[in-house]
């Protein structure tokens, strides 16, 4: 009997140490006491404002399937899915240089983001005034406000990397992740519930369930644009304009010219943005190869330094010569772009298909669609709860490597057996292995990514991904017109399947593994 006593408390010591005094668990918990240190402080609100968000978010998951509802047709739904990466492509790398170049680029961010959630109000008013045109319009709305959403995106990445030192990343993300993921879990769940619920009552009938469920939704928006402003951002130094550089570099030279016995003036050379610490479009990657490095004697000096000129407007010209630098001076980075993009054109494809097939095909009810991202959210909890310990044990190439292949079995589970109550074991199937493609390739991406002007070279991967996802929508949208969409489904697997070996073909070399670093999540 003793020793049944004994390790009964030996259980629960264990038990309450997990729950009650392990790092995360103590990191999670509200302490009312006010914060003893600026880090501690926006830790704090970054989790009160993740909290309200996946509110927000939860909302969103229910955009598609309320536009269609409302009557829209498949090219609407393509149009959603491709537009704002188009705005995307044109607008991260200016938005990136344009804050680079402000000592306060906080006000901008916030601006930007109010005005792209007050969207989401917007969407539950316009079937009272605009019935006729309900859904066009709805459609026209989702679109325009990724606008202000991708300039805020472009600035909130780096903006985590200055106020959360690298020590304290993996902690902070990974907990913002998991309270996302749980909180999103549940609001679909229950609103998918409600949806269904409320056609039962004549007040509350389409369209009032869903314009309800999107006035909460705003007012949760409100509240995480509110926290956000509590963060404390630093003062950055602003940068100089490619203009002011080299104004200030004939100026020098001048100086020099005319007056040799002085000493000349040093050239304004632009400010490199901090390491971003967000997840980028649909990961997938591998790690930079050690490069040799030169001779004392022949060190270049760091206004010799190859580095990638980033610029707002492209020209033919221009793009020629940024491929050729990417290709010389940064082939890691030019190697996990290109092995990004071929992994997602197939994923980019059909994206659009599933809530058509689901709603239009296979008469899904608005509880199953909750019921569905609410699994799903639980598949990425527990799916980053094992990756983050079996990512540094494998190597973070390796992982990568694994899971990759792994990635494209969704469409093709969903193509080959269209039940709603399988779909859900495929959605948390594929949401336990994205969680190990997402981690992995996170990591490696941060090491191959350049660290001078990161910002901008985050701003030309996500640009040069979103110039993909624009355009692959449309085309499996025009496929599916012709086959039928479980074919289309078929297609965007092989796809993606043949990416994901492109990270054997094209490798990038293994480095130590490091501690996971989980991605931001979008807002």
């Amino acid at each position: 009997m003793k020793s049944f006593i004994t390790r009964l408390e030996q259980s629960w010591a264990s038990w309450r140490y997990r729950l009650l005094d392990a790092l995360w668990s103590r990191s999670l918990r509200w302490r009312a006491r006010k914060p003893s240190s600026e880090l501690e402080h926006n830790i704090r609100y970054l989790y009160v404002e993740i909290f309200w968000a996946a509110i927000y978010t939860a909302v969103l998951a229910f955009n598609v399937t309320y536009a269609l509802r409302l009557g829209a047709t498949n090219q609407m739904v393509g149009w959603l899915s491709s537009l704002p990466s188009l705005f995307a492509m044109f607008i991260m790398v200016p938005a990136a240089r344009f804050l680079e170049s402000r000592s306060k680029p906080m006000a901008w961010m916030l601006g930007s983001l109010a005005s792209a959630r007050v969207g989401l109000l917007l969407a539950a008013f316009i079937p009272w005034f605009f019935p006729a045109y309900a859904a066009p319009l709805v459609i026209g709305l989702f679109v325009l406000r990724t606008i202000p959403i991708t300039f805020f995106s472009t600035g909130f990445s780096p903006l985590l990397a200055d106020i959360i030192p690298e020590r304290e990343r993996s902690r902070v993300f990974a907990n913002r992740s998991i309270i996302l993921s749980a909180t999103t879990a549940v609001v679909t769940f229950v609103a998918g519930r409600w949806l269904d619920a409320a056609l039962r009552w004549n007040w509350s009938a389409f369209p009032m369930n869903y314009q309800l469920l999107y006035i909460i939704g705003g007012i949760a928006a409100v509240l995480s644009t509110y926290y956000v402003s509590k963060i404390r951002a630093p003062e950055k130094r602003r940068m100089a304009t490619p203009s002011q550089t080299a104004s200030a570099s004939q100026t020098a030279s001048a100086s020099q010219t005319s007056a040799p016995s002085q000493a000349p003036a040093p050239p304004v050379a632009p400010t490199p943005s901090p390491p971003s610490t967000s997840s980028t479009v649909s990961k997938s990657g591998s790690a930079p190869a050690p490069s040799e490095a030169p001779a004392p004697s022949e060190a270049p000096t760091p206004s010799e330094a190859p580095t990638l000129e980033v610029h707002s407007g492209w020209t033919v010209k221009r793009l020629r010569e940024t491929g050729r630098t990417l290709v010389s001076e940064h082939r890691d980075f030019s190697i996990i772009i290109a092995n990004t993009l071929f992994f997602n054109l197939g994923a980019w494809m059909v994206g659009p298909l599933y809530a058509i097939l689901l709603v239009n095909q296979l008469q899904a009810s608005d509880a199953w669609i909750g019921l569905n991202s609410t699994l799903a959210n639980l598949g990425v909890i527990v799916g980053y709860a094992l990756w983050r310990r079996w990512v540094p044990r494998l190597g973070d190439n390796r992982a990568l490597r694994l899971t990759v292949p792994f990635s494209a079995s969704y469409a093709f589970l969903v193509a080959l057996f269209p039940n709603l109550n399988l779909i859900l074991v495929w959605g948390v199937l594929i949401n336990l292995i994205n969680s190990g493609v997402n981690l992995s390739h996170t990591n490696v991406f941060y090491r191959a990514c350049p660290e001078e002007r990161r910002a901008s070279y985050m701003a030309l991967y996500s640009s040069i991904m979103n110039a993909g996802a624009f355009v692959c929508p449309m085309i499996g949208i025009a496929l599916s017109g012709f086959l039928d969409i479980r074919w289309t489904l078929v297609i965007g697997g092989v796809l993606r399947l043949l990416g994901g070996l492109m990270f054997y073909v094209w490798r990038i070399e293994d480095q130590p593994a490091t501690a996971s670093l989980q991605p931001a999540p979008t807002v």
